[in-house]
């Protein structure tokens, strides 16, 4: 079973790495900005996947070329299925029912 972290001590303020913060994953969507919907991953492990995608390529990235702006980070199952809503749906991940079985698999670095 999936460790859920408790919402009231989740800090998406939290610097990760040199250049991001978990607000960053969260907030960067262009479908987030619209909808506004609760978008706060529960899951400890998609955190540690944040910290793992910024340690490995996202800071060394930004060291070697600048900082890299996010334009997709986290969906979670809310702002899925608000997206899945308007007439692109191709551009959602298919098949998801719950957070914890996919909040780790949906990063996506920007053009």
């Amino acid at each position: 079973m999936e460790k859920r972290l408790d919402s009231d001590t989740l800090d998406v303020d939290r610097q990760v790495g040199k250049h991001f913060s978990y607000r960053d994953f969260i907030e960067c969507s262009d479908s987030w900005k619209r909808t506004l919907v609760d978008n706060v991953p529960v899951q400890s492990a998609t955190y540690q996947a944040i910290d793992l995608l910024v340690e490995r390529v996202l800071d060394p990235v930004s060291e070697k070329f600048g900082r890299v702006i996010l334009t997709y980070g986290f969906s979670s199952s809310a702002l899925v299925k608000d997206v899945k809503q308007i007439a692109y749906p191709n551009i959602t991940p298919s098949g998801i029912s719950t957070p914890a079985q996919n909040e780790t698999s949906q990063f996506s670095l920007g053009s």
